[in-house]
């Protein structure tokens, strides 16, 4: 896997996470992105510093479900 497609993935992950109702799902994905990301750096050694920084926009996993829903 090349630093470029762990980044892709980990991007995605992000964005699923943010689109997801449940906090399992959310959670889970948020876990992937963070893997993606560690492996991306840990594949360049030679880096003084790590290539792939954190997500610029945390996603907050949250139970959506918990929320009064407007259609109620």
């Amino acid at each position: 896997m090349t630093i470029q497609y762990l980044q892709e993935q980990a991007d995605r992950a992000e964005r699923l996470a943010r689109g997801v109702l449940d906090t399992l799902t959310c959670e889970a994905l948020m876990k992937y992105a963070r893997e993606c990301r560690e492996r991306a750096n840990a594949t360049a050694p030679f880096a003084t510093a790590p290539l792939i920084g954190p997500e610029l926009s945390p996603v907050i996993c949250s139970d959506m479900s918990a929320r009064p829903s407007a259609f109620a």
